[in-house]
């Protein structure tokens, strides 16, 4: 006698579940190994991706009582959750300064969007933007923005590498840093406050899509290892596009002694906006790779995503002291 079709329904579900967490299983075990491939790499960006399917996959197995499969959908949970517990677990605060500062980075997608309606609209306003895949159309933008924010800096360029920084605050240096040449630039800015120095370093290392790309990416971020001092007051913000769980990422941190801004306030995942904008659940749809890094004496206060402003990335505020 054929089992009822309940039964049928369950078995079927099982098997798919099964199949499922092998290849979720795979997908995780190429992450951690993403340090020998670029393509292996790739995988390492969806730990808060991997963790919701594990939890999903592990309450199917203890609905359908199969508990060896339950078990071991349970251990990749915890795998997962032992990557992501550090950003919401609060952390000692460095020693810093009592003036905050509030930092606003957008890749603005090579189109400026909603960003002026937006800023008009913000109280107080950020002290500092910067605008990533800035291009010569950004010009009147920047101009019209001049009376609220007459510091600027820019290498406006065609295409997704352009850079600019508006300050409401004068910064004491500004300069172009080239780490694979001047089709890749990044900006080197110095802010004082209290006779205390922070470097701000805005970049954009091109996408690691690929042998040809991913090894540039890898010399940009080795080149711009040798211009940072871990002792120095550091914040390294920008589109990285990779994730902190990235393997090639996490060395940079360690030869460089950088920490993630995130750890302890929440993940902020600012890509697709498509996504990552949804209310209440783009946290998990989304990735954070709008990063900001951080070394020596940097108090981390707030980090959070903004309004979508028309780009396919959303805006991303950190409040800090020095």
């Amino acid at each position: 006698m054929a089992p009822a079709w309940p039964e049928r329904l369950k078995a079927a579900l099982l098997r798919r579940a099964r199949i499922l967490l092998g290849l979720l299983a795979a997908a995780v075990g190429l992450g951690y190994g993403g340090g020998w491939h670029w393509f292996a790499e790739l995988f390492a960006h969806f730990f808060i991706q991997y963790w919701l399917a594990a939890l999903v996959l592990a309450a199917i197995f203890f609905w359908a009582r199969s508990r060896g499969w339950a078990l071991a959908a349970l251990a990749l949970l915890a795998l997962c959750s032992l990557e992501l517990a550090p950003f919401f677990r609060a952390e000692e605060a460095a020693p810093a300064g009592d003036e905050v500062v509030a930092l606003l980075q957008f890749n603005a997608a090579q189109s400026p969007g909603r960003l002026e309606s937006w800023l008009a609209a913000a109280t107080p306003g950020p002290d500092l933007i910067l605008l990533l895949e800035a291009t010569p159309d950004f010009v009147p933008l920047l101009e019209r923005l001049r009376p609220r924010y007459p510091h600027q800096w820019q290498r406006l360029q065609e295409g997704p590498f352009g850079i600019a920084l508006l300050s409401r605050r004068p910064f004491a240096r500004a300069a172009a840093i080239e780490p694979i040449g001047p089709e890749h630039p990044g900006l080197d800015l110095r802010l004082e406050s209290g006779g205390r120095p922070l470097r701000i370093l805005g970049i954009h290392p091109p996408p690691p899509l690929g042998e040809l790309l991913a090894g540039q990416r890898d010399r940009y971020m080795d080149e711009l290892a040798g211009l940072l001092r871990p002792e120095e007051a550091t914040l390294v913000l920008g589109d990285l596009n990779s994730t902190v769980w990235s393997p090639r990422l996490r060395a940079f941190m360690a030869r460089t002694g950088m920490a993630d801004c995130q750890r302890g306030l929440g993940l902020a995942a600012s890509w697709p906006a498509a996504t990552a904008a949804l209310p209440g659940v783009g946290g998990l749809l989304g990735l954070p790779i709008d990063l900001c890094l951080k070394a020596g004496p940097v108090r981390l206060l707030e980090r959070r995503v903004e309004a979508d402003l028309g780009s396919d990335h959303l805006p991303v505020l950190t409040r800090f002291s020095f």
